[in-house]
């Protein structure tokens, strides 16, 4: 099994590279302030700061899979809760448990490193 040091070393490289990915998908409309994934637990903490807002909103995707259906390779958020309420409420109905295509070089990547 992998030590602790190189699960932290490889979780941090991992939420750079996410970080630095989904900054282009939100920049429109936030600015992403932290970004952690723990691929023991299969977590990811968020923190963005949505234009116009003074307070960050936290998105906590407690529990995340990989999976290859049809030839098609797909990422799917089984558990996902937002600090806001009223964003908690779409993330539950229209992110959990949602599967999203992922291309599938990312896909192996993400199945040797998670």
């Amino acid at each position: 099994m992998f030590r602790p040091s190189f699960i932290a070393t490889k979780d941090a490289i991992l939420s750079r590279f996410l970080e630095k990915t989904l900054f282009f998908t939100i920049r429109e409309y936030a600015t992403m302030l932290n970004l952690k994934l723990n691929s023991q637990k299969k977590t990811i903490e968020l923190e963005i700061l949505l234009k116009g807002e003074q307070e960050p909103l936290k998105i906590m995707v407690n529990e995340f899979e990989l999976l290859a259906r049809d030839g098609k390779h797909l990422l799917c958020f089984r558990k996902i809760t937002a600090s806001r309420e009223w964003i908690d409420i779409l993330t539950r109905q229209y992110l959990q448990n949602l599967e999203i295509e992922i291309p599938e070089k990312v896909a192996k990547a993400l199945t040797l490193i998670i």
